[in-house]
């Protein structure tokens, strides 16, 4: 990674069809550079996967395009001690007429947090949204009707 940190991956014929995973965990400000080398004849399928979070102080104040809907997230409060609880709230807003059919609304759970499923089932209970999905990085919320 950038010149400096490595990590080496041996392959051979009892473990070429496990994936391998490998993590860099040096947080590094700025563009980085990863080189990817291989000894040897065989030929290597490998996927990079990097993500990085940009203070909201950071981001340009810009109009939304107008894409025929509109996701606001609100948090109660941005000073967190451990294993406090932080109310969100996600407002979702149409821009067009009548009624849409199914909406997806995709919203990111940030790193360290844990949604409450009990709020969740509520929504569901209350029929606010059909049904919800968690994964390990977003809440899928599904709408019909809206």
């Amino acid at each position: 990674l950038n010149g400096g940190e490595s990590q080496t991956v041996m392959l051979s014929a009892a473990n070429r069809d496990v994936v391998q995973q490998v993590r860099f965990e040096t947080p590094l400000a700025g563009l980085n550079g990863l080189d990817i080398t291989v000894d040897g004849e065989r030929s290597v399928r490998y996927q990079v996967i990097t993500e990085y979070y940009e203070p909201w102080s950071l981001v340009a104040d810009e109009e939304p395009a107008d894409t025929g809907m509109r996701v606001d997230v609100a948090y109660d409060r941005t000073e967190l001690q451990v294993n406090d609880l932080v109310d969100v709230t996600a407002e979702v807003e149409l821009f067009q007429e009548g009624v849409a059919g199914t909406i997806l609304v995709d919203l990111g759970i940030p790193p360290g947090f844990t949604p409450v499923r009990g709020d969740l089932d509520m929504l569901v209970q209350n029929h606010q949204i059909d049904r919800y999905e968690l994964t390990g990085s977003q809440i899928v919320l599904y709408m019909t009707n809206v």
